[in-house]
């Protein structure tokens, strides 16, 4: 059995020789191809974080793996907003791969997370980031808490005064009153 590293021409020769000393030989050429890469995008936040909103870093977790175990590879992530990052890695039949970036406004976005190997085969994989806007932040927040089985009514009362007051805050343009609203929530 013979498995190849990377792609190439291999000649694998075969010896059999009989109890009486006799012997011979046989071979045969094996052309490997190259085999692309795999990707993964493996998370962003953390994990899938509830909200996620403008000016917000996101940390974002990929892999890859490659049969070709000497092949090099570069990994290029695109955010979806016209940005993107890349970065090359050695030698290697696998790898972690990791990408920081903060979006600039809300909406929808399509990230990809390309794996080359030196030989042009690329694996891709992709995600959808969705970005609210603060007050759509809130209220999918209110609707994670209403859904809340281990709360009882008063203690879900509670916290959705304290959603409603960042809110209201939040759109009269009181940044600072909005926060201390949502320190009060989280405590």
């Amino acid at each position: 059995q013979f498995t190849p590293d990377d792609e190439g021409t291999f000649v694998v020769t075969m010896r059999a020789t009989d109890d009486g000393g006799m012997s011979d030989t046989s071979t045969a050429t094996i052309t490997g191809t190259n085999v692309w890469p795999t990707a993964s995008i493996t998370g962003f936040g953390g994990t899938v974080p509830l909200v996620i909103t403008p000016q917000e870093t996101i940390n974002f977790t990929g892999s890859y793996t490659d049969p070709g175990a000497l092949d090099t590879h570069m990994s290029r992530w695109n955010f979806g907003d016209s940005t993107s990052s890349s970065a090359n890695h050695g030698a290697a039949g696998s790898g972690n791969l990791s990408a920081s970036h903060a979006y600039g406004a809300p909406g929808t976005y399509h990230v990809s997370l390309t794996v080359t190997d030196d030989d042009g085969g690329a694996g891709v994989a992709t995600t959808t980031v969705v970005i609210q806007t603060p007050q759509q932040a809130l209220t999918s927040i209110e609707t994670y808490v209403r859904g809340m089985k281990g709360l009882n009514k008063g203690q879900i009362n509670s916290l959705i005064a304290k959603l409603d007051a960042a809110s209201a805050a939040a759109a009269r343009g009181s940044n600072i009153a909005a926060h201390n609203e949502m320190s009060a929530f989280l405590n």
